[in-house]
């Protein structure tokens, strides 16, 4: 019998799979997954794991017997080869043919790699538990790591691992943290911070040589003229839309992903989630894809309404992100893309305030540093398209509630 087929078992797939079975579905529901593991909360790995705080049987989204309570058949370790939309059919690697009559993409993201990478034992990619598990192995007290690439994941394993006692040197050729997700002044705290806990933070900086000894990276050379001297190697410098299957079904690829309708459709009995969905925006007049554990759970649920025909709404929901990182927490609402002008609210230099971008004289989105409440008191200007003064954002003393309240 025909049902739904998830392909992909990360925050989406299992978000759209579980939600599915709360909306009242009684179709067959199949979650495929290439991974071995059950679906876990991807942002633990880089904190938790990381630190020895969880182990790889606490980090699962749910307890492992909630799918079969839930009547969710999960094919761990098995790829899907290919779909044949006509027939409806899903075609996996072990000889499986799945029929269906919705298919979620939840295909996720591979790890980006440099060129001239080695091949070497000690030189991680973070995606999977298996790569959290074999990577945590190499923090012990005093281990060298270098961390190639200053976004998200590449700031918070530095972080966990001098907190596990490792020497850590972050390299990124960027001139600051996570710049291009959260600007210069946020950035230039990050760079503070993790210097302040001794890391050795070089912007503008990447790797021009590596040296390998017996299937281990040894020591590499750095475009500012340092040779480091490694014991393990993270290299965070982003991933890739994981297509294959989309570019196959000849669905339409704009800014990076599948161009998905409001309600999350790719075409006849197709949604896609998460990191491939490339999804309008009204607000931003364009199309955003977001690479964010809750944004591709929140992109499950709404799919599975999509498809239980529970809600006809459009997808909305501002992106919206958290990284912890010592003691500082940055949290995010919205997108600073396109933005023509920033409003720093409180001391920069401080461990606690915002910056509050602005397009048009209209809020689009708002970072906080130790400064969540502000983060979520501005999602409804932000939502709203609230035009503001950017005198009284700046004011750290003003309500944001009430600049909101009186648009």
């Amino acid at each position: 019998m025909a049902g739904v087929v998830v392909i992909g078992g990360g925050a989406g797939g299992d978000a759209a799979a579980l939600t599915l079975r709360q909306r009242g579905c009684t179709l067959p529901i199949t979650l495929v997954s290439e991974e071995r593991t059950l679906p876990c909360e991807r942002p633990l790995l880089s904190k938790d794991l990381m630190r020895g705080e969880r182990t790889e049987q606490q980090v699962g989204i749910r307890p492992p017997d909630a799918y079969e309570r839930a009547g969710v058949d999960v094919r761990l370790g098995v790829r899907c080869v290919g779909i044949d939309p006509e027939r409806r059919v899903a075609h996996m690697e072990d000889g499986d043919d799945l029929p269906y009559e919705w298919l979620v993409l939840a295909t996720g993201s591979t790890a980006r790699r440099l060129p001239g990478l080695p091949d070497a034992a000690n030189l991680h990619t973070l995606r999977s538990l298996a790569d959290a598990v074999a990577l945590r192995r190499e923090l012990h007290d005093g281990a060298r790591l270098l961390v190639v690439g200053a976004g998200f994941l590449g700031c918070e394993v530095a972080a966990s691992a001098r907190i596990a006692g490792c020497r850590v040197t972050l390299c990124d050729v960027a001139d600051g943290p996570m710049l291009a997700a959260i600007g210069p002044v946020a950035a230039a705290a990050f760079a503070r911070l993790h210097a302040e806990h001794g890391v050795d933070v070089r912007m503008a900086t990447g790797v021009e040589e590596w040296e390998v000894l017996d299937s281990r990276v040894t020591a590499a050379r750095l475009t500012d003229g340092a040779s480091i001297a490694v014991d393990a190697v993270l290299v965070a410098v982003g991933a890739e839309p994981n297509l294959a299957l989309p570019r196959q079904l000849g669905l339409a690829i704009d800014s990076g992903g599948v161009a998905v309708d409001d309600r999350l459709g790719a075409g006849t009995g197709i949604v896609c989630v998460g990191d491939i969905a490339a999804v309008p925006y009204a607000l931003y007049e364009r199309r955003l894809r977001v690479e964010h554990w809750q944004t591709a759970q929140r992109h499950g649920e709404h799919a599975a309404g999509t498809i239980a025909r529970a809600s006809s709404e459009s997808f909305t929901e501002l992106p919206w992100f958290w990284s912890d990182q010592y003691e500082f927490q940055l949290t995010q609402a919205g997108s600073c893309d396109g933005a023509d002008d920033v409003v720093v609210r409180g001391d920069e230099q401080s461990s606690r305030f915002s910056v509050v971008y602005l397009r048009r004289g209209r809020v689009v989105a708002c970072i906080g540093v130790n400064d969540g409440v502000t983060v979520r008191r501005a999602r409804r200007l932000i939502s709203d398209a609230v035009e503001v003064r950017g005198a009284a954002l700046a004011d750290p003393a003003s309500d944001i509630r009430a600049l909101a309240a009186t648009a």
